[in-house]
Formats: structure tokens, sequence, C-alpha cells
């Protein structure tokens, strides 16, 4: 009980705290029962990212049945159209779904990336898999491993301003060791 509370006692307070605020906002106020519709997709994304499909089709179901005796008027009253409040519990379910979906995709390719790193010949169980995804300097293609410049290497950058062009700025004093060029 005290787990369960730990990871969906703010999920419950967050849709507790928004039924009550929409419970209670005058009917005469559209914006604000707008708003606070909008609200009930924080917990319900929330649930789905903790507790994968499961725990986000049952937040979005317990918000669409705390939410359905004040859209059809049996305790207060939502003003919106009535197509409008069916459809934003349809999205309700509907997100609720399709995150914990993804959220369950998600966990299960990161155990298979741990169970496949951990179970590979050689590999430690201290490495991470973000550790091993680099191929060793021996296996690299030829042109990965030279240095990258932004010229050939048989220009040679010049290095003193005897050899500069006069639309660059001024280099610093040639002496006849500098006078030479070097590569990048």
């Amino acid at each position: 009980m005290v787990r369960w509370f730990k990871s969906y006692g703010l999920i419950a307070l967050m849709v507790l705290v928004v039924t009550l605020m929409h419970y209670n906002t005058a009917m005469h106020i559209h914006a604000a029962h707008g708003i606070y519709r909008r609200l009930y997709y924080f917990p319900i994304i929330i649930a789905a990212f903790r507790g994968g499909r499961t725990a986000g089709l049952a937040t979005a179901v317990v918000v669409c049945a705390v939410y359905l005796p004040h859209a059809f008027g049996f305790i207060g009253f939502d003003p919106a159209p009535t197509l409008e409040k069916i459809l934003e519990m349809a999205l309700y379910v509907a997100v609720g779904l399709v995150a914990g979906v993804l959220e369950d995709r998600e966990r299960r390719a990161r155990r298979r990336l741990q169970d496949s790193s951990t179970s590979a010949p050689g590999s430690s169980t201290n490495s991470s898999p973000a550790s091993d995804w680099r191929p060793s300097a021996s296996s690299r293609p030829a042109w990965l491993t030279r240095s990258a410049t932004p010229w050939p290497a048989s220009r040679a950058r010049p290095t003193c301003s005897a050899t500069r062009p006069a639309t660059m700025a001024p280099a610093p004093a040639c002496s006849p060791s500098s006078a030479r060029r070097r590569p990048g």
C-alpha cells in the first residue's frame, strides 16, 4: 500500500484537485471549465509514464468516471457542448492508451538492450550499454581515423603576414622559421 501511494499518490491528488476546482467553478465561467478539462491530461500522462498501458488506461477511466457527473449536470454543470465533452472523454482514454503503450515499448526495448549487453560474450556486469557502442580504433574505417582538416593536406595554411592576402587580419611578426608553411 505504501509503495502504491508513493507511485500513484501524486496522480490521485492531481485528479482530486482538478475535480474539486472543476466542480466548484461557476457555470458562467466557460474558460475555466475548458482549462480544467485539459488539466486532466497531466495525471493521465504521468500515470502512463509510471505504470505503462494499465496505469494510463486506469487513470483515464477514473478521470472519465469522476468527470461524467459534472459533464452531464448531475453534480454542477460544465457549459461545453455535449459532443465536445464526449470527445474529450474519448481523448482521455486514447491518450492514456497511447502514452501507456509507448512507455511499455520503451521499457521492453530498454530491458532487451540490458539483457543483450549482459549476455554478450566478454561483457562485464559493470559496463553500461552506452559505453560499449563504439567500435575499437582498429576496426574503424580509415577515413574516420584521419584528422579532419578544413582543406587538403597538400595545401598548407599560411602562418605569417608575409604569406597572407591583404584582406586578412595582420598576423604576428614573421621570423625566418615561421615563414615556412605548416600543415593545419
